[in-house]
């Protein structure tokens, strides 16, 4: 990238998608430091620094860089805590932020954010966490009819049936015969139990707008 903004562009879409940012997005914490090990906690930090970053891009005046106060110390100074400058530190190292104090609000710290530099290490945090486990890869191969057949999808199925108490997620009947229900395929072959649904027949069936009594493909 050699325009600012498109970094910049490039650095939202991946952190805020089409919605506002009312969470630490997962792809902060998968950040590499230069000892191979993950941002983990220091996250935190520049989650709150590009917070404050997005917010005050709208004010030409400030030419890039943001005010950052973080939590206040035990005496009311205004300066980051202990925990949060040494996070900046290690921000520093990776080339997301420079830091400079500020002229006007003693205490505080004026921190500038390198997005290009940033959309780097997304794309390869974004990259990284798109590899797949052999094991996964081997079951995505098969056919979703052998798919099914496995033992992966019938521990995974028995686990599901369980949080659901054994009873229709929909109409809460029991004693009838059950189907799980893939709610995305976008984890197949590594599912969370939030992607699976337990369904009677009849529900089921409504939901994929077919008789009860048609052959299905899916349980």
């Amino acid at each position: 990238m050699t325009d600012e903004q498109d970094a910049f562009g490039a650095v939202s879409e991946l952190l805020y998608g089409k919605g506002r940012w009312f969470r630490l997005p997962k792809l902060l914490h998968r950040i590499t430091l230069p000892n191979g090990k993950r941002l983990k906690s220091a996250a935190y930090t520049l989650a709150a620094i590009l917070n404050q970053s997005f917010m005050q891009r709208r004010n030409p005046a400030k030419k890039g860089w943001c005010t950052f106060s973080g939590k206040k110390a035990e005496a009311d100074t205004g300066f980051p805590s202990e925990t949060q400058r040494q996070h900046i530190k290690t921000l520093a190292v990776l080339g997301i932020v420079t830091s400079r104090r500020a002229k006007v609000c003693r205490g505080y710290r004026q921190l500038k954010v390198d997005y290009h530099r940033l959309a780097e290490l997304l794309a390869q945090a974004n990259a990284d966490a798109m590899k797949l486990p052999p094991e996964v890869v081997a079951l995505r191969s098969l056919s979703y009819p052998e798919y099914l057949q496995t033992d992966h999808w019938q521990n995974l199925r028995k686990r599901a049936l369980g949080r659901a108490h054994y009873r229709c997620q929909l109409c809460n009947t029991n004693g009838t015969q059950l189907d799980v229900h893939h709610r995305t395929y976008e984890r197949l072959g590594h599912e969370r139990l939030g992607d699976l649904t337990v369904l009677c027949t009849d529900c089921h069936a409504k939901y994929h707008g077919r008789s009860a009594a048609a052959p299905k493909g899916v349980r």
